[in-house]
């Protein structure tokens, strides 16, 4: 600050641009602040600046809006802290400061959801709302929005208006009578427009839409991006005419002359060349046909050579690239169809109505979203003047994450100059383009955009001030230089952000200091790799993850070994690196288990930051079965899971013998007597959990918790750091109960429903943050969760950027409501195909999850104080291997280092080294509880039998994990699941001869056949059917199936005239020794020679999984047995697969006896048992053929 002021502008601390925000007088400041520059410490002085320089300001009259809670008392200390030292510098001076401090535990450092719900409190009756409204809780919302499926499911008008407010219903009956409505409830299910609904409620209101813009949304903003590509053909054309024409002309294959025999490529080229040159294309017509002859036939394919190097040099890319990327925006030149029009305007409106359900449920409920907050804090600040001059200026933090709800609000805060008023406030901005990575949330980076640009406009001179902070103060100055190299070239050029380089202090002697023992190598690239050419020793990515981090461990430990020294920003010198000093930082929780897995054998300290695997964590499951055991006391399944937890303080081995006793004692088809067995042989755990239990009947699930928690004897049975987590994660179950009851009521039963409900959902669920700064582990974070995060040495793991995710139905901020498909009903003569919105909808977000991802690489490169280590796995591709692919940021980073900076681990060492100085976690015998256990599977299917009996690893991952059940048929047959699952549904219905296959099959989509069929059709199942090519596939393959003996058996058993039933597609559900089998049959018939069991397959038996097969009919055969016994007593039983595409003289006919019987039935009661033991030992004969090899970590 300059001499000639008051003394305490001294005080002030700060670089030039720092100072000159924060002492900014214009109405609107912009500060531009990139990572490590002070922002912080600039927001906190420009608070006191604020009040020091202003006598009559109070700290009431200044608004801090900040991003998190945590940020907010941040800076509420800071802003302290900074008041409490300026005072004690110039008492005389600053003595209103005095006031000031006492009074800043009153001051608006919030949220901006904290100060609109301030806002709402202080309205009194200014809104049509109650003030004492309070949030909605999650509970409550997830049970209405099923309850909203529910309604969709029963297609319940009476319902559906019962929940809408009274101008809605009119619309929203005669919508519900529309033909297409239950049509398209069929055609997406229920669940999914509900999905799309709430969505809408979220995503769209922070938009600023709401529930009547989207009844009435139409196409035109889709017109209008269809009309951006007018001019794409003749861009095309000129473009080829003017530079590519001329360049393949002069290229050595066309004018090198001579006797040569022309290429195929030349061949190809020269009369399309002629053609056009000799009549250029002059009409749409005829640009068009251009076209359509440069792409599907003249450049598919086009041969490499000097002819095809020309014209990527006049493209100015390559030529597959540009081919490819142009003929995708050809594609979204063409104007949707009437169906896809007519089906997007019925979806907008059911969601339309969902919303407003949603809306109204909310208002009778006196309850408020977080979007309501804003929206109604807006209202407040829009209707009365009075509030806004409560504020005299105004301050926002990362202002790039805000949406457009929230900037509706900021703008409603901030009296512009512009406004016919007494009275102006300033608004004061903080941001940072590059660091814009909550999409997720709906953040808007073009709001932040906008208020640069009118910074830019009007200039200083004007009421705005643009100010750019880029003296970092976190990273050493190497590491600077190269990343304002990497992230200078990427956001080079054309993009829409302005890339501000990174400096390093002005200051020489702070930057000296700062650098003076900073060791190499600053930057360094390792990559655990697969390389092309080893494709007969392919490495499968689970395991290239394993050998990343196991070696990324290793060298975290020789760096701790070494003493390695980093800078300590807060002592100001250099110091032995310690554990809290490395952190990893991943894009996405999915690389948790395998950090895990890596650091836990090498026996590194590590603690990771909010894991979405909540509900599968060991503890939560334990606890979530208790509290249902108490809603059931008498249940032996939830009884045997809580004495085989930590929380029951039974050993293992008796609990064994407990379990033992009680299936001793078992009746024949009644439950396990195991509450029987615990009630005499322990009493004391019988009135334990009988006080549990009332407890939670008198004040609730969430008093129950809290009373273990008063008892941690569990705790025992975990080690080392795994102790915070747990008990953080049981604390955070307490939290969920008690939201459920303050929401829903006490109810034992109910809260134990929607615990267990939400534990075996697919929803994730995070975990509590249980870090703590004084623990000495490593930190494993995401990369969200590092932002505004520091640390030494940074290991950032790098993965290709993902696709946006697309689902059957999508809800777009410009398009609406979108099938990604028209669905049947509405195609007619129409082709079916992707709908245009929908490829619209997926490239912009295609786009724009490509932009912030690279951003999220900026927040994850700039968290490095002195040391970063960016690590990737990755299988070689063939572009990899020649150089041909798109440059990427690990290729760029690469292509900055010396080669000893890049490290390639291609193989795993022999041994492990051992860290002598690590602790591992200790496991306790309890633990042990987890893995043998002589309880079984309440019921068992036929698939979980034969797949466990298969593979037990293969077992876990489709049962325990949750993949689908598909395997991979090799030899080109099979169809895929959906084909089989078509053809059986035919067999179950289908009368077995040749002339009626054309009724199931028929030709074509025309006639009222195919209607017939596909409306009879599961929804699943209609995608499959309605392709020509499926339906000729599987007509073809009964017909010659429709020639054999064996099916003109079938055909006779299936006439009325038969005496003997035909028996398809029959369900069973068959107690079994404390396990119900349960399933459904293909084909059985029973004769006076025993009962015929037969299934279908539509694979070839060469390739089939016949072992798998094979089990799955003998558990059906047993089941059989097991029904019919009681019922006439022991009946001879045959099966046989039937391989639709093998003759039927080859099939294998297996015969069952009494032995046979006794047999399976010992291995299904073993499959059962071992389907809850844990011990899921792969079996290594069978990874050839099995379909999840790739992701199995049993290999």
């Amino acid at each position: 600050m300059s001499s000639d002021g008051p003394r305490w502008h001294s005080l002030i601390k700060g670089t030039e641009a720092q100072i000159e925000a924060l002492t900014s007088d214009k109405y609107l400041t912009v500060v531009s602040a990139g990572a490590g520059t002070g922002k912080t410490q600039t927001l906190a002085q420009r608070f006191a600046w604020l009040l020091a320089s202003d006598p009559e300001c109070g700290v009431g009259e200044v608004l801090v809006l900040t991003f998190t809670k945590k940020a907010a008392r941040e800076m509420q200390e800071r802003i302290k802290g900074t008041l409490e030292r300026w005072y004690a510098e110039c008492p005389d001076e600053l003595a209103h400061l005095k006031s000031r401090i006492e009074g800043i535990d009153d001051a608006y450092i919030s949220t901006i959801h904290s100060f609109a719900m301030k806002i709402i409190r202080e309205s009194g009756l200014a809104l049509d709302i109650d003030p004492t409204a309070s949030i909605m809780p999650a509970p409550k919302a997830d049970i209405w929005w099923r309850e909203f499926a529910s309604m969709l499911s029963a297609a319940s008008e009476e319902r559906i208006l019962a929940a809408l407010p009274a101008e809605w219903r009119a619309r929203a009956s005669e919508l519900m009578r529309e033909p297409e409505f239950i049509e398209m409830l069929n055609a997406f299910g229920p669940e999914a427009v509900a999905e799309a609904a709430k969505s809408c409620s979220e995503k769209l209101y922070c938009a600023g839409q709401s529930p009547e813009s989207l009844w009435e949304h139409d196409d035109t903003e889709l017109t209008a991006s269809i009309e951006s590509l007018k001019e794409l053909k003749k861009d095309i054309y000129e473009l080829w005419s003017r530079d590519v024409f001329p360049a393949i002309l002069s290229s050595p294959e066309f004018s090198g002359g001579g006797n040569r025999k022309p290429t195929k490529a030349k061949e190809k080229l020269a009369p399309f060349i002629d053609r056009w040159l000799a009549a250029p294309a002059a009409s749409d017509e005829a640009l068009s046909q251009f076209c359509g002859e440069l792409f599907e036939s003249v450049l598919v394919p086009l041969s490499g050579g000097k002819i095809k190097d020309a014209i990527s040099e006049a493209l100015g890319t390559g030529l597959k690239e540009w081919r490819d990327e142009t003929k995708a925006l050809l594609a979204l030149a063409v104007p949707p169809s009437e169906g896809e029009k007519r089906v997007n305007a019925l979806l907008c409106r059911v969601c339309a109505v969902g919303w407003a359900c949603w809306d109204e449920f909310r208002r009778r409920e006196n309850l408020l979203s977080l979007s309501d907050l804003i929206f109604y804090a807006s209202e407040v600040l829009n209707s009365s003047a009075d509030y806004k001059r409560k504020f005299k200026h105004i301050m926002v933090d990362e202002f790039q994450d805000t949406d457009p709800l929230q900037d509706g609000l900021i703008e409603a805060l901030w009296v512009t100059p512009e406004a016919e008023s007494d009275f102006n406030n300033t608004l004061f901005l903080v941001g940072d383009q590059k660091q814009s990575i909550y999409r997720f949330r709906h953040a808007d980076l073009t709001l932040f955009r906008g208020y640069i640009e009118r910074c830019r406009c009007h200039g200083a001179e004007g009421y705005c001030k643009y100010v750019s902070l880029d003296q970092n103060f976190r990273t050493a100055s190497g590491l600077l230089e190269k990343f304002n190299g990497l992230f200078g070239e990427l956001w080079g050029g054309g993009s829409e952000i302005f890339y501000e380089p990174l400096l390093p202090p002005q200051d020489e002697d702070i930057r000296e200091r700062r650098n003076a023992s900073v060791e190499r190598p600053q930057l360094e690239l390792l990559c655990a790799v697969s390389p092309y050419g080893d494709r007969d020793e392919k490495i499968l990515m689970p395991e290239l993850r394993l050998r990343l981090y196991s070696e990324l461990g290793r060298r975290m430990a020789r760096m701790r070994e070494e003493g390695r020294l980093i800078w300590d920003k807060g002592r100001g010198e250099f110091r032995p690196v310690r554990w809290r000093d490395f952190a990893v930082l991943v894009p996405a929780r999915t690389e948790y288990s395998m950090i895990e897995r890596a650091f836990e054998r090498l026996g590194l300290p590590y603690l990771l930051s909010t894991n979405k695997n909540y509900f599968a964590r060991g503890e939560i499951g334990d606890l979530v079965n208790l509290i249902s055991l108490l809603a059931e006391p008498e249940n032996p399944l939830f009884l045997g899971g809580w004495l085989a937890s930590p929380f029951s303080g039974v050993s293992i081995e008796e609990a064994e013998r407990m379990l033992a006793a009680a299936l001793e004692s078992r009746e024949s088809r009644k439950a396990l007597p195991l509450a029987e067995v615990v009630r005499r042989e322990h009493p004391e755990l019988c009135a334990r959990l009988e006080h549990l239990r009332r407890t939670a009947l008198l004040s609730g699930v969430s008093a129950v918790i809290l009373e273990i928690l008063r008892e941690p004897s569990f705790l025992e049975n975990y080690g080392g750091l795994r102790r915070r987590r747990v008990n953080a994660n049981i604390i955070y179950l307490a939290q969920l109960a008690e939201e459920y009851e303050r929401s829903q009521g006490k109810s034992l039963k109910g809260c134990a429903e929607y615990l267990l409900s939400a534990a075996s959902s697919e929803g994730a669920k995070e975990e509590p943050d249980a870090a703590d700064e004084d623990t000495d582990a490593i930190q494993v974070m995401t990369i969200h969760a590092s932002k505004g995060l520091e640390f030494p040495v940074v290991a950032l793991i790098y993965a290709d950027k993902r696709g946006p995710r697309s689902s059957a139905l999508q809800v777009s901020k410009r398009y609406g409501v979108i099938a990604k498909e028209t669905p049947d009903f509405l195609l007619h003569e129409e082709p079916g195909g992707k709908n245009i919105s929908a490829m619209w909808e997926m490239k912009e977000e295609s786009e724009a999850e490509s932009a912030e991802r690279d951003r999220l690489w900026y927040v994850g490169f700039t968290r490095a104080q002195d040391r970063l280590i960016l690590c990737a796995a990755y299988q070689e591709s063939k572009a990899d291997a020649e150089g041909g692919k798109s440059p990427t940021l690990l290729s760029r980073t690469a292509g900055v280092l010396p080669p000893e900076d890049i490290s390639h681990i291609t193989e795993e060492p022999e041994e492990l080294p051992k860290y002598a100085p690590y602790e591992a976690k200790a496991q306790t015998e309890g633990m042990a509880l987890k893995i043998v256990s002589p309880a079984k599977l309440g019921r068992i299917s036929a698939s979980a039998y034969a797949l466990i009996s298969w593979c037990p690893a293969a077992y876990r991952t489709v049962y325990r994990q949750g993949r689908t059940v598909s395997w991979t048929v090799k030899g080109g047959e099979g169809g895929g699941s959906d084909f089989g699952s078509l053809t059986h549904w035919l067999l179950a219905r289908w009368d077995f001869r040749a002339e009626s296959l054309v009724r199931w099959l028929p030709f074509s989509r025309e006639g009222q056949g195919y209607e017939a069929v596909m409306r009879r059709l599961p929804v699943e199942l209609r995608d499959e059917f309605a392709s020509g090519a499926k339906r000729r596939e599987i007509r073809e393959l009964l017909q010659r199936y429709a020639q054999s003996e064996e099916c003109s058996l079938f055909a006779e058993l299936a006439s009325a005239e038969s005496p003997v039933k035909l028996f398809r597609e029959m369900p069973f559900r068959v107690p079994d020794r404390g396990t119900v089998l349960v399933g459904a049959t293909d084909l059985f018939w029973r004769d006076d020679s025993g009962l015929h069991l037969r299934d279908w397959k539509s694979s070839s038996e060469e390739y089939a999984p016949s072992y798998y097969y094979e089990r799955q009919l003998e558990f059906y055969a047993y089941a059989l047995h097991r029904f019919f016994e009681p019922r006439g007593g022991v009946i001879p039983i045959d099966s046989a697969v039937i391989y639709l595409r093998s003759q039927d003289n080859e099939r294998k006919i297996r015969l069952y006896g009494a032995e046979d019987f006794k047999a399976v039935g010992g291995l299904i009661e073993a499959a059962a048992i071992e389907a809850l033991s844990g011990n899921f030992v792969g079996k290594k004969e069978r990874c050839a053929a099995c379909p999840w090899r790739t992701d199995c970590e049993a290999r």
